[in-house]
Formats: C-alpha cells, sequence, structure tokens
C-alpha cells in the first residue's frame, strides 16, 4: 500500500489521494478535498489566480466560492490521510476491491490514452494488445461510433495539442513532437482537419477570448 499524496489541484485547492494497489496496478482511489491549507485565504487566492489561465467562467463568482471553502490545518489534514491508510488497509486486508480482467474495448481505449504520441500502426497495437487486425479495426469503429483506428489516435493528438497550445508558449513544432507527429506540415494538417484552423491560429484565438473575458471580469 502507498502512502496518501498532498497536492494543489488545477483550480488551486488542497486534495489528498491514496491509491489501492492490486500488485503493481492501482484498481481505486481514496480521496479527501476541496479543501484549503491555514494559510491566508487572500494569499491563496492571489496563488490561485496565476494558474488559472485557463479557466473561462465568471472569476468574481469563483472568487466568491473559493472564499466559502473550509480550511483545514496542518494537524486535521494529517488525521484524514491517516483515516485514508487506515480504510485503505481494511479494503486490502478483506479484499473489498479486487482487480478485473480489462474487456477488450478497454485495453485498446487505455492503450491509446497512454500512447497515443508514440508511433504508432494497426499492425503495432495488434501486436501489442494481442489482438487480431480486422478484429482491432472492428473494436476501434465501435469504441468511437464508426471512426477509424487512425483517425482515432489523430483525434487524440489534436486535443493534448489544443492544450498545449492554449497553456504554454512551446513552439508548434514542439507541441507537434510532443503529441507524436513529427512533421510540422503533417501535424499542421491533421490539426487544421480537426479545428478548421491552423495551430498558430488556434493559439491565437484561444489568448484573444481568454483576455476578453480576463478584461470583461476586471
Amino acid at each position: 500500500m502507498r502512502k496518501p499524496y498532498h497536492y494543489r489541484c488545477h483550480a488551486g485547492i488542497c486534495e489528498v489521494v491514496l491509491p489501492i494497489f492490486s500488485g503493481e496496478e492501482a484498481i481505486a482511489y481514496m480521496v479527501f478535498g476541496q479543501l484549503l491549507d491555514d494559510s491566508p485565504k487572500e494569499l491563496q487566492w492571489e496563488q490561485t489566480k496565476q494558474t488559472l489561465g485557463w479557466y473561462e467562467g465568471d472569476m468574481d463568482e469563483l472568487e466568491k466560492a473559493f472564499f466559502t471553502m473550509k480550511q483545514f490545518s496542518e494537524a486535521e489534514f494529517r488525521a484524514h490521510s491517516d483515516l485514508l491508510e487506515a480504510l485503505a488497509a481494511y479494503i486490502n486486508l478483506k479484499e473489498i476491491i479486487r482487480a478485473t480482467e480489462h474487456t477488450e474495448l478497454q485495453k485498446l481505449e487505455n492503450y491509446l490514452n497512454q500512447h497515443y504520441m508514440e508511433k504508432l500502426s494497426v499492425a503495432s497495437i495488434s501486436a501489442e494488445l494481442n489482438i487480431g487486425r480486422t478484429k482491432l479495426c472492428a473494436l476501434a469503429r465501435q469504441l468511437s461510433g464508426g471512426s477509424t483506428l487512425t483517425h482515432m489516435i489523430a483525434q487524440r493528438r489534436v486535443n493534448a495539442a489544443k492544450l498545449l497550445l492554449s497553456r504554454s508558449d512551446t513552439p508548434v513544432s514542439t507541441v507537434a513532437e510532443a503529441v507524436g507527429i513529427s512533421d510540422y506540415n503533417s501535424f499542421s494538417k491533421v490539426f487544421r482537419n480537426f479545428t478548421g484552423m491552423t495551430p498558430s491560429a488556434f493559439r491565437k484565438a484561444h489568448r484573444a477570448k481568454t483576455s476578453e473575458k480576463t478584461n470583461k471580469n476586471r
């Protein structure tokens, strides 16, 4: 059993998570959170605002909600973490949660989510998952609602690229490599096919939209 992990989520809120393992595989997670620590709320809010460039909602409403959140002392966080460990130990002892065999659909989806940035082909995925190529293509159509395996991989790459483009100043060529498309022109073509615009135009449009909303909330 692993130890609890303390962190602040993407919205600046304190959370604690404890994975429950079966062998080396995490099969469940116990979490408590959506809390603040006992440092000044004003300071925590100022720190949180620095990470909310992605947020497109009403910042005033978010700030009001933030300041209504309960604060926990370090001792309280530690006590709750100890409770999570005790519960996890009991769950493991009683085998309340057991690992289950993934279906072939789940195996395919999990594999694509974890490896979309690598060099993939029907042949390589078929060999990795030990699923015949014909069946693999049929699973892809079933999983995606009719799309090909190639389309599914490209969709994941574009979705990941959109996040990188909107949240960082990483050069487009570097973004392309990060999501598994080393050729800039190929990346731009694939991205445009899914979004209707080039990667650079997407970044520019997203920043203009974010800036406009930020100005409205001031």
